[in-house]
C-alpha cells in the first residue's frame, strides 16, 4: 500500500453497522456501497455485523454498548428502547413502510379483506399483536378467524392447510411465488399498522460528535440503494457470492425488486421519513406521542449530499 493511501485509511472514520438480520439483499444499500468502495470514498471504514442468532433482538445492545456505531432496527424497536429511556436517536429510515402483509393464493377465494373471516391464519407466535392490529382495523377479531402457529412453514399455504398467512412480501412471498405460486397481499401499512421498518439509528453521543460522519454514511448508502435497485440482478449475485454462500440469487433479486417500493412509498428521495407517521406509529401503539420527538432526529436528512 503507497503512502498516500495508508494516510488516507488512517484518516478514514471507523464505523460499524449492525444488522438486525443476517446480511441479505434487504440491507443491499449497505452491501453494495461496501463492496463498490463508496464508503471509502466518503472517508469511511465500515464494517458491517449481522445480528448474532443466538441472542436475537439484541441488536440496539450492540449499538449502545459500542463507538461510531449505527444500527438498523424497526420503528417500534427503536420507540420502545426510547420508551425505555435509551439514547437512541433515528436519523432515516430505509424502508418507509413496513412489508408485513397477510398473504393468501391468488387463485383462491379470499379477494378482500374481509373474506378472511372464518378462514385459517398462519404465522408466528410472535405476529399475534400484528395481526390483531389489521383485524381491529377493518372491524374484525380473532374470534373471526382460527389463527394458527405455524412458524418459519412455508408450505402449508400452498398445501392449503391454512387460508392465509402473515408474512412478509420480501421473503416468504418471494419464497411462495418462485415455487410457481402466484400470490396475493393486503398490506400491513393499508390496514393499520403504521410503522417505518429498518431505520437507521445510532447514540445521541455519535450524532452530536459527528454528523458529518452519519451524512456522509447516509449518501454512500442511498447510492449503493440507488445503484441495487437498477441492476438488482448483479447485486443479488454480489450478495450471494460475498455474504450468502448457500443463497439463491433469484431469490435475493426478486426481494430486491419487492423492496424498491417500500423504499420509497412515501416519498422518492431514500431515507425519507415524517414526523407524522412516527406519531401515528405511537398513536397505533398506544405510546406517547412525545417520544416521536424524543427519537427522531432530521438534521441528517436536511444535510445529506444529493
Amino acid at each position: 500500500m503507497g503512502l498516500l493511501a495508508l494516510l488516507r485509511c488512517e484518516a478514514n472514520t471507523s464505523v460499524t453497522v449492525q444488522l438486525d438480520w443476517i446480511a441479505n439483499a434487504q440491507f443491499a444499500g449497505v452491501l453494495v456501497a461496501k463492496d463498490k468502495g463508496w464508503y471509502e470514498d466518503a472517508g469511511l471504514d465500515v464494517a458491517v455485523r449481522p445480528i448474532d442468532l443466538q441472542a436475537m433482538g439484541t441488536s440496539v445492545g450492540p449499538v449502545l454498548k459500542g463507538t461510531h456505531m449505527i444500527g438498523i432496527a424497526d420503528g417500534l424497536v427503536l420507540l420502545n428502547a426510547r420508551a425505555d429511556h435509551k439514547p437512541v436517536k433515528a436519523f432515516a429510515t430505509m424502508l418507509q413502510a413496513s412489508p408485513l402483509c397477510i398473504l393468501v393464493l391468488r387463485d383462491g377465494p379470499i379477494r378482500e379483506f374481509r373474506d378472511l373471516a372464518g378462514k385459517r391464519i398462519g404465522l408466528h407466535a410472535y405476529d399475534h399483536v400484528q395481526l390483531n392490529l389489521m383485524l381491529a382495523y377493518n372491524h374484525m377479531s380473532e374470534k373471526d378467524v382460527t389463527a394458527v402457529d405455524i412458524g418459519d412453514d412455508l408450505t402449508s399455504l400452498i398445501a392449503q392447510t391454512i387460508d392465509a398467512q402473515v408474512a412478509y412480501s420480501i421473503d416468504e412471498k418471494v419464497a411462495i411465488e418462485l415455487k410457481g405460486h402466484p400470490t396475493r397481499v393486503f398490506p400491513a401499512y393499508e390496514n393499520g399498522f403504521v410503522t417505518y421498518s429498518q431505520v437507521y439509528y445510532t447514540t445521541e453521543s455519535f450524532l452530536s460528535t459527528d454528523p458529518g460522519a452519519i451524512a456522509r454514511f447516509l449518501a454512500a448508502t442511498n447510492r449503493g440503494w440507488k445503484e441495487a435497485f437498477a441492476h438488482p440482478g448483479g447485486a443479488a449475485r454480489m450478495i450471494v457470492r460475498t455474504y450468502l454462500k448457500n443463497g439463491e440469487a433469484d431469490y435475493q433479486e426478486k426481494s430486491l425488486v419487492e423492496l424498491e417500493h417500500y423504499a420509497t412509498l412515501e416519498s422518492a428521495e431514500l431515507g425519507s421519513m415524517r414526523m407524522a407517521t412516527w406519531r401515528k406509529s405511537c398513536s397505533v401503539f398506544n405510546l406517547p406521542a412525545s417520544l416521536a420527538d424524543e427519537l427522531v432526529d432530521f438534521s441528517i436528512l436536511k444535510s445529506e449530499t444529493p
